[in-house]
């Protein structure tokens, strides 16, 4: 990932308040050919970026599609999310067209995952 270093110590937090600390933002509908530092520049126009990373296969070490930005203040990510959610991007290449997906990154999501064998776990 890509990580901008700090004067101030920053927290992430993940239920996308502004308790001092950086805002986290989940990123769906990357292109396959975008790479960390596509998604940092991406995010620095809204405003200041602490980190980003694009979440990859652990074996081809391929894309997955999607992603995870921290933003320094919540008004830098509100300002992304205003900005990015819904805007169609192309592949590095040209060849596909995606369109991005910017919220805040619930930590509800990870409860939401079971599949349908795990019900009742």
């Amino acid at each position: 990932p890509i990580v901008v270093p700090s004067s101030r110590s920053l927290r992430p937090n993940n239920n996308g308040s502004s308790c001092g600390g950086i805002v986290q933002l989940f990123v769906g509908g990357l292109p396959f050919s975008y790479g960390d530092v596509d998604l940092y520049e991406l995010f620095q126009r809204s405003g200041t970026v602490y980190s980003a990373a694009v979440v990859r296969d652990r074996r081809t070490g391929r894309s997955r599609g999607h992603g995870f930005v921290n933003m320094a203040t919540a008004e830098a990510a509100e300002n992304a999310i205003t900005a990015l959610n819904g805007r169609a991007l192309e592949n590095t290449n040209g060849t596909r067209r995606t369109v991005l997906r910017v919220s805040h990154r619930s930590s509800d999501n990870r409860n939401k995952r079971r599949g349908k064998h795990d019900v009742g776990r």
